[in-house]
């Protein structure tokens, strides 16, 4: 890894710089004349009307009248924030990847964010014009939460129950003492009742067609059946 491509950020943590790309976005601008109002996307009845209306006595030029018919697309409550000319906002820095490295405990995490450049206007023949958006892919390793972890151990459980769920043959559900059976498991394994009950709400969602078709009710377990298997 170069040098250039290594990067620390604002508490210190040393990462690297994946991609940089370049584009030129389009910079916007109230339209001045009748050209740029048609480029802008206005209707040549629109143009004409904007024309004959800046021509009334004491009232607003073309491009005011063309600035008055963009807002009036524009919520009240919105006028304040939206952005007529220049370029639009960059989009703040987004999550585009998580690898985890359950070994090390950490997990590397990529971002891409946007950084709009203009001309300095403190050089000779420069001026501050937008002049590209760089787009940078960057990656910092963080440490894998206990949160993280739990949540995990718990989408593992709920994907094996599942599993074990579709495999279920519902012909042999009879009624609750089954669906209590297979809450418990009848492999030797300890389950905790939070456990259990997750197993018995994931067989009676999958059941659920069937009672219905059989025009049977929905056997109700209770955390009491539960605690006692």
């Amino acid at each position: 890894m170069s040098r250039e491509s290594i990067i620390t950020n604002s508490i210190g943590v040393q990462g690297k710089i994946l991609s940089k790309t370049e584009e030129v976005r389009p910079v916007k601008k109230i339209p001045e004349n009748e050209k740029e109002a048609k480029a802008y996307g206005f209707t040549d009845e629109q143009v004409k009307a904007f024309v004959e209306a800046s021509k009334e006595d004491g009232a607003m030029p073309f491009q005011g009248q063309v600035h008055k018919a963009i807002l009036e697309k524009v919520p009240n409550q919105l006028h304040h924030c939206t952005r007529l000319e220049g370029v639009d906002p960059t989009k703040q820095p987004v999550v585009t990847n998580v690898d985890y490295d359950m070994q090390k405990g950490i997990k590397n995490v990529t971002t891409k964010k946007e950084k709009h450049h203009y001309g300095d206007a403190t050089e000779k023949g420069a001026s501050k014009k937008y002049t590209k958006t760089v787009i940078t892919e960057e990656q910092f390793p963080e440490t894998i939460t206990q949160h993280e972890l739990d949540c995990m151990e718990k989408n593992e459980l709920m994907d094996n129950i599942q599993k074990e769920v579709d495999e279920v043959d519902l012909n042999t559900i009879k009624g609750k003492d089954d669906i209590l059976k297979f809450a418990n498991g009848n492999d030797g394994v300890f389950r905790s009742n939070t456990e259990k009950k997750r197993r018995a709400v994931a067989l009676l969602k999958r059941l659920d067609p069937v009672l219905k078709q059989r025009r049977q009710e929905r056997p109700r377990i209770t955390s009491l059946e539960i605690a006692n298997l």
